[in-house]
């Protein structure tokens, strides 16, 4: 879709009932065309801990307010939260000192004892936040001016594709992990379900972190990984490796190496049908549900997709969808205190 294309737009935004979908919706949209912050800090706003982090700003106005950590996570809270004036970055990364980051100047804890003072402390790193608050305690901070945000950030992932109530359980699923990368989401679904699944697909086209995951997840029943790709017919692709957004590209200049793909249709003619499929293929989404269409048609599997990849995704990915089985109902949620993360469901509901 043209990202400015009206009718595309309106025609999806009627497919979300409910409130906080057509929210999403509308923000992600104009995120979109516009490229403002403030889309996503609505978007993050949605979810219970985004609510918590705007009742902290509400009820912390007029205190000074400090970042620790000067990493992505707290980039983000200062892009997404700017009117919030924050002070400072702090980091223990004495390199970082006397920098700026995002325009904020970066100090050292110490420099942050001695100036900064009766201050709110953000901390924003996702895995370190229980020794970074130990630190501060140990500094003499008051706990109740440390505010968690990478508590709230790993508590908002943990979330993701299996949280909403409408998302049925059957004993014999089948279950397909579109970009499984080591294996985590297929391990969320076996709690998700209880252990109750017939069996779990996992397509991961990096050769070596296919065979990561083949390895975590060893000790499951009925587990096949698929050392390739989905799209939208069975290729062979340009395909950048870098880490947690390894990508097909389109321009094989600027690809790394090739990786095989396949359509999911051609997997359910031999192997049977699914009733489940989840994809975060880093924007390959709708491609590989062009190459599933049999597969939604016959079988009609609940859906999780990731709609953040690019900016027409929003829209034209439900609308692939409603086509395809127009008893889906659909919803949209976010998973994380950025712009990555918002998920489609799709629910089929005769």
């Amino acid at each position: 879709m043209a990202i400015m294309d009206i009718r595309t737009i309106q025609a999806a935004s009627a497919l979300f009932t409910d409130e906080i979908s057509r929210r999403i919706f509308a923000d992600r949209t104009l995120y979109g065309i516009t490229g403002e912050d403030r889309y996503i800090r609505s978007v993050i706003a949605t979810t219970e801990e985004g609510m918590a982090l705007e009742k902290t700003f509400r009820e912390r106005t007029g205190q000074k307010k400090l970042i620790f950590g000067a990493g992505d996570y707290g980039k983000w809270l200062a892009t997404y939260y700017q009117d919030e004036r924050f002070a400072a970055f702090v980091d223990n990364n004495e390199k970082n000192a006397g920098k700026t980051v995002c325009g904020i100047p970066v100090i050292t804890a110490e420099e942050m004892t001695r100036d900064f003072r009766g201050s709110c402390v953000f901390v924003t790193p996702r895995y370190k936040y229980k020794e970074i608050r130990s630190q501060l305690l140990d500094m003499g901070w008051p706990g109740v001016d440390i505010v968690l945000v990478g508590e709230l950030a790993d508590s908002i992932a943990r979330k993701i594709y299996f949280d909403q109530p409408s998302l049925p359980r059957r004993d014999d699923e089948v279950f397909v992990d579109a970009g499984a990368f080591r294996g985590e989401t297929s391990r969320a679904f076996f709690e998700w379900c209880g252990g109750s699944y017939r069996s779990i697909w996992c397509f991961e086209p990096s050769p070596s972190t296919a065979s990561q995951c083949e390895k975590n997840l060893s000790g499951m029943p009925g587990v096949s990984v698929f050392p390739a790709g989905l799209y939208s017919e069975k290729a062979t692709l340009g395909f950048i490796e870098d880490k947690t957004e390894s990508r097909i590209v389109q321009d094989e200049t600027y690809s790394t190496q090739k990786i095989s793909v396949t359509d999911l249709d051609s997997i359910t003619d031999v192997r049977g049908g699914v009733t489940f499929i989840k994809m975060d293929i880093e924007g390959a989404e709708l491609e590989a549900l062009k190459g599933a269409e049999r597969t939604i048609r016959k079988f009609k599997p609940s859906l999780a997709i990731s709609v953040y990849h690019k900016p027409g995704d929003i829209a034209d990915i439900p609308a692939l969808l409603h086509g395809f089985n127009p008893d889906y109902r659909f919803m949209l949620r976010h998973y994380s205190l950025s712009w990555f993360d918002t998920v489609l469901y799709a629910v089929d509901m005769r």
